[in-house]
């Protein structure tokens, strides 16, 4: 890749533009940031379209000369009225910004890591190696069951996660969850998957009531604990409604199920149902009251 005219640290310069897959365009982008030892860096793209909301990505950048690093992202075609690498850089404004130093207020990691703390990352290189207990920031797994928070490979989205390595998997694999979570993080990452590993948390930096705050962590803290204590109650009873299921159906197969038989499992079935379905609720309304705790939280983080 040619090198670039100098320019203003984080000030970014467009290299190319050129048709993807999937109704994308895919848009090269070069920043200069001298005095930065590391070869990879993630940084908050922002860009703002006419006539469109804003788009924001987390972007991996690597270094490929010098102090200028390089990445790529990709752009609905909806936005972008004329298809040329001149109309994107004369109509579409490009901020640089940090990677975020606090996480969500979801408590995930409580009480090691909350939202109103700072948290300092090394970057996670090519072949880093990572232990059980290292704090790591990741984004989920290309598959199926986890593609929400994937977008491409060097971009982050907006969502990312910081949670705990709880187990060594088979290869270069690991198994993640949150140190106040009840169960593990539903898939395994890789290790091109993890960005940062926590090195530093600098607690309480970004909290601007520390009275208020304490009083909605409290709150937040007793929600989720109900919220699991229900969840693992519901998905019990769910695991005994699919057994009793089979049971029953293969009972009735056989042909040797009398109607006081059938009667006796269509009453367990219908009050296990009925509690899963109450349950249900119970876990509708905890989320709306995590919800607003987590707001509550938020209210008092800067």
């Amino acid at each position: 890749m040619p090198q670039p005219t100098p320019t203003p640290i984080w000030e970014p310069q467009v290299t190319e533009f050129r048709g993807s897959s999937n109704l994308v365009y895919q848009v090269g982008l070069s920043i200069y940031l001298p005095q930065v030892p590391d070869d990879r860096v993630i940084r908050k793209v922002k860009m703002d379209f006419p006539d469109s909301r804003p788009v924001e990505h987390f972007v991996v950048f690597d270094r490929y000369t010098g102090s200028y690093f390089s990445s790529y992202i990709y752009v609905e075609q909806i936005k972008v009225k004329e298809p040329t690498k001149a109309w994107f850089q004369e109509n579409v404004a490009i901020e640089i910004g940090e990677f975020r130093v606090r996480i969500a207020c979801t408590g995930s990691m409580r009480p090691a890591i909350d939202c109103g703390d700072e948290v300092i990352y090394e970057p996670a290189t090519r072949d880093a190696s990572f232990q059980v207990g290292d704090i790591v920031a990741f984004r989920q797994s290309d598959t199926e069951e986890c593609s929400s928070l994937f977008t491409a490979p060097n971009l982050i989205g907006t969502q990312y996660i910081v949670h705990r390595i709880d187990e060594k998997l088979v290869g270069f694999s690991y198994s993640t969850k949150g140190d106040n979570n009840s169960v593990p993080d539903p898939c395994a990452i890789g290790r091109g998957n993890i960005l940062f590993r926590v090195v530093q948390v600098n607690k309480s930096v970004f909290v601007t009531d520390q009275i208020l705050h304490d009083e909605w962590v409290r709150e937040h803290n007793h929600l989720r604990a109900e919220y699991w204590e229900v969840w693992s109650e519901r998905e019990g009873l769910r695991e005994q409604r699919e057994g009793l299921q089979e049971q029953y159906d293969a009972l009735r197969q056989s042909g040797g199920a009398s109607q006081s038989e059938q009667d006796t499992f269509e009453s367990a079935l219908r009050s296990l149902r009925s509690r899963i379905s109450y349950l249900t609720g119970v876990l509708n309304r905890l989320r709306r009251e995590l919800s607003e705790a987590q707001r509550g939280i938020a209210s008092v983080v800067r």
